[in-house]
């Protein structure tokens, strides 16, 4: 199997050849035979075979899936995503890199439509929603702003990795986890949801890092089930700013889970946090309803500053 996918990469990279100038090879158009660069415009770029080079992109996301394996990396040019062109939610597959502008935290590269998913498994099996991108296993998203009327993006069950995006607007919430899913979030911008920014469920446990969670309509991270979103410990600090969210920074919605949420900057002076919104390693966390935390389910649940 291996040598077969060999040479029918090699084949692949001698028929893009035909088409492609040679000066586009130098910019991670081909790295061998089992990792290939696609690139994507959705203003001059062209759904055919033979295309998808730097100088001769594809004009969708979706094209450029169906030709990507696990390893390639798919590069997107400055532009609008929509379902004018676009078939949502976006599924990434396994093993495959997207990448927009994650300079700009994807300000330049945006995903503003998402379509019906249903949710494979855990306590929300069966259950569909409208999500922007579906996240897969080993995938990876940066730099990308994403804006639709349900989630933005959706980790069902795959641990993937969502860096250097924007996720606002979003009529849901930006990001949800479901079943045992332990993707890394890090350096994303997650605002301005209709519901919480990140919502956990099942025995998910995302590992958020740099994030800026704000201004959301009700939590800033809302964990349910069994889940443990790990916000940060002391050996590793979260660095996650979650500020100006109508209810909840953190809302402990488990059962019993004890959520580590150390290193992270909240709304100032409030339920011990000092006028930098830090709190002290440690700091004890009564099951207060206030507005950087809360435990809502059950007095065994907690949060560890």
């Amino acid at each position: 199997m291996k040598n077969l996918e060999m040479w029918m990469r090699a084949g692949l990279f001698l028929g893009l050849g035909l088409v492609v100038p040679a000066c586009n090879y130098g910019n991670n158009y081909y790295n061998g035979p089992y990792s290939v660069a696609w690139y994507v415009d959705p203003v001059g770029g062209t759904d055919a075979p033979g295309f998808g080079s730097p100088g001769f992109p594809f004009r969708t996301i979706r094209f450029a899936l169906l030709q990507a394996l696990s390893g390639d990396t798919i590069f997107l040019a400055t532009g609008t995503y929509s379902a004018s062109t676009e078939t949502f939610p976006i599924l990434l597959k396994p093993g495959v890199t997207v990448i927009g502008d994650p300079a700009s935290s994807g300000a330049t590269t945006s995903i503003v439509d998402g379509g019906n998913y249903t949710i494979s498994g855990g306590s929300q099996a069966g259950s569909m929603i409208n999500a922007g991108v579906v996240m897969a296993s080993g995938s990876s998203l940066s730099g990308v702003k994403i804006s639709v009327s349900g989630v933005g993006a959706v980790f069902d069950g795959a641990n993937a990795s969502l860096t250097n995006c924007t996720l606002t607007g979003c009529g849901v919430s930006g990001v949800q986890v479901f079943q045992s899913a332990s993707p890394t979030l890090a350096s994303n911008i997650i605002t301005q949801s209709g519901g919480a920014g990140v919502v956990t469920f099942d025995t998910s446990a995302p590992i958020l890092r740099q994030n800026s969670i704000s201004s959301n309509a009700t939590d800033g991270v809302l964990a349910n089930d069994s889940s443990i979103p790990n916000l940060g410990d002391p050996l590793s600090p979260g660095a996650n700013t979650l500020q100006s969210n109508t209810q909840e920074g953190l809302a402990n919605n488990t059962a019993a889970s004890a959520i580590p949420a150390a290193g992270n900057t909240w709304n100032s002076s409030v339920q011990g946090a000092d006028t930098q919104g830090h709190y002290a390693a440690g700091a004890a966390n009564p099951a207060l309803v206030g507005t950087n935390y809360s435990m809502t389910n059950s007095p065994a649940a907690s949060i560890q500053f």
